[in-house]
């Protein structure tokens, strides 16, 4: 957390180019147009329901991200957060974007997309994205958990993806 309130994911934003991608479900009925900044960073939390999701995600501003959806296939869950919408497809059940209102820890309103949803992203580009981890379940959300080997399974499968597409490998 910076000293002016903002994360440091949000105060990277203007520091590197945005991109346009466009990402969907995994069935294609909820599908969306976002400008990010990967290399700016991504973030991973462990509080009660990133933690069970394993959600890994980019933020964005909420006039960066448009979604469409098919009708009846947008779902909401809304846990004890009382900021935090976790949007997910009813139809196929991938988890797609949050939005999460202020008052917040960055002070205003953002949407974390998921960035496995992402179709128009080089492998390369998604490793080279800094992660850092947000310490939710206890309400620390400025500190690091002391644990997060948990929380890194992505990556790991990022790796081995990248190291199967390398060598010619892609099941």
């Amino acid at each position: 957390m910076n000293d002016r309130g903002g994360s440091e994911i949000n105060e990277k934003q203007g520091q590197f180019a945005m991109s346009a991608y466009t990402g969907r479900c995994h069935c294609g009925a909820v599908r969306f147009q976002v400008e990010l900044n990967l290399a700016a960073g991504t973030g991973k939390c462990n509080c009660s329901y990133c933690g069970r999701v394993r959600l890994w995600f980019a933020r964005a501003a909420p006039a960066d991200y448009r979604v469409e959806a098919e009708k009846g296939a947008l779902s909401e869950y809304q846990g004890g957060n009382g900021v935090a919408h976790h949007f997910f497809c009813a139809r196929c059940g991938n988890h797609v974007y949050d939005y999460v209102d202020a008052p917040n820890l960055t002070g205003q309103p953002y949407v974390n997309v998921n960035p496995a949803c992402l179709e128009n992203v080089a492998v390369d580009e998604l490793l080279a994205s800094p992660v850092r981890y947000f310490d939710g379940l206890p309400d620390a959300w400025n500190e690091t958990p002391s644990e997060t080997r948990h929380l890194k399974w992505f990556e790991r499968r990022r790796t081995d993806a990248a190291c199967r597409e390398r060598n010619g490998d892609l099941r």
